[in-house]
């Protein structure tokens, strides 16, 4: 017989607690009118906090802010600067009703720039449907040779949906430069076409006063390897680290260069790529980089003042 593990029998009895308190809940408020409750009837909301369901993260009033949306196996990134907004892949398709609610609670109505890092489902299948519900006003992907298009249903639906919402679509290359409001945008790769669509994705280095935040997209050891001989200025306070935290990723010379004090893992629980690699945990660790991940934490928001961030997790995690 198949052993059932404690965090599996957690969820379990938390799933049970909360459908007998949601059922107590339809009780009281059918008897509300015809006896006087003593107490007040809990909000669905707080119900569902009480039994440590997971519910929309709000994120907290700051001028600079990132939010690595809990997407399962994928990665999805909300960053705020004053007014402006941007989202960095989407996860999967199932994530998009997560991801406009998310915005919507969080009263952003409109995405100044969409990147799709690269045409992998995980990372661009909530986009169609995100793009078709915003008003999104520019859309940037890689330029991929024509041999290495994918020929994905997904990635049709994605392109269309780009067409149809009338948004500036941009080709990313290295070296591109602009602004989010009061932060400042480098992207730093894709520096050279390649047939592996990971080490096309959209590299990322955003710098907010004296706070920065590198966001590696899917991009492996070959993409580092090719930073560093640039001598590409890839530190930061915060990496979104690569490929799921995958061993392909994050060797031991590109950490050392970003020199992060807080890394962000985004990969989904118990997945089939045994994703994150434990050698990328073991450098993490080694290099003494506080290390958050979507499977334990929930949604990670981390905000700057331009002189410090600060992390505020949906869960506490393990």
């Amino acid at each position: 017989m198949k052993r059932i593990s404690k965090r599996k029998k957690k969820r379990i009895f938390t799933a049970a607690a909360v459908l007998i308190l949601l059922a107590v809940s339809l009780v009281f408020t059918s008897l509300m009118g015809i006896i006087e409750l003593p107490f007040e009837i809990s909000a669905w909301k707080d119900v569902f906090d009480l039994a440590g369901v997971e519910t929309i993260t709000q994120v907290p009033d700051s001028d600079f802010s990132v939010t690595f949306l809990d997407v399962g196996q994928g990665d999805c990134s909300v960053i705020r600067s004053g007014d402006k907004t941007m989202l960095i892949d989407a996860g999967e398709s199932e994530n998009a009703d997560r991801i406009l609610n998310f915005l919507k609670e969080n009263s952003i109505t409109k995405l100044d720039y969409v990147v799709a890092t690269h045409p992998h489902s995980d990372h661009i299948g909530a986009l169609p449907k995100v793009i078709s519900g915003m008003d999104v006003e520019n859309v940037i992907i890689p330029e991929i040779s024509e041999e290495n298009i994918p020929t994905t249903k997904i990635y049709e639906e994605f392109l269309s949906a780009v067409q149809e919402s009338g948004a500036n679509v941009i080709s990313a290359w290295d070296g591109d430069e602009f602004t989010l409001a009061d932060a400042e945008v480098q992207i730093l790769s894709p520096a050279a076409d390649d047939e592996e669509l990971n080490n096309m994705s959209v590299v990322i280095k955003m710098t907010f006063g004296n706070n920065s935040f590198l966001f590696m997209g899917d991009a492996e050891k070959e993409v580092e390897s090719v930073l560093l001989s640039l001598g590409t200025d890839v530190s930061a306070d915060v990496i979104k680290i690569g490929h799921h935290g995958s061993n392909t990723s994050t060797s031991e010379g590109f950490l050392k260069a970003v020199s992060p004090d807080t890394a962000v893992i985004c990969v989904g629980e118990d997945n089939r790529y045994n994703h994150p690699g434990s050698d990328t945990l073991e450098r993490l660790s080694r290099c003494g980089v506080k290390t958050y991940m979507t499977k334990d934490n929930g949604n990670i928001v981390i905000t700057s003042d331009g002189s410090r961030i600060s992390v505020e997790c949906q869960k506490e995690g393990q």
